[in-house]
């Protein structure tokens, strides 16, 4: 599972106004599913905020795909904003005994660890310990 958090979306939406963070919200979204495979789903969790489950997939593999995501990001252009859309990422796993809001708690902690150490970084919630760059 990984929660995505877009860095600084406030000052888009202040400054170019609300339609342009629509504009910017919706290219996110699409960018996205570009970035993930036919099975894994996505959605948006609210304000600036993207979820992302990927069934039957090790952290490794959801890290990879923050990767790609955050590589596309930094690559996307959106006509009349100018500025680069940048994003914190959140992991972990979901365990056989769990139920999803665990691993939604979970994968918000990293996410907010990973803000905490600087932003626009990928963190991840291991097993069992605190969440970090791993």
């Amino acid at each position: 599972m990984i929660m995505m958090d877009m860095g600084h979306f406030k000052a888009i939406d202040d400054d170019f106004g609300h339609p342009m963070g629509d504009r910017v919200l919706a290219a996110v979204g699409a960018l996205i599913r570009i970035q993930m495979r036919v099975e894994d789903t996505s959605c948006r969790w609210g304000g600036e905020k993207f979820l992302m489950l990927l069934p039957h997939s090790a952290v490794i593999q959801a890290k990879a795909c923050a990767r790609r995501i955050q590589a596309a990001l930094g690559e996307m252009n959106i006509r009349d904003l100018d500025r680069k859309v940048t994003a914190s990422f959140g992991i972990s796993q979901l365990l056989g005994e769990d139920d999803i809001q665990s691993a939604v708690q979970r994968s918000d902690q990293a996410l907010y660890a990973a803000k905490h150490a600087g932003r626009n970084r990928i963190w991840v919630y291991p097993p069992n310990g605190e969440p970090g760059d791993f």
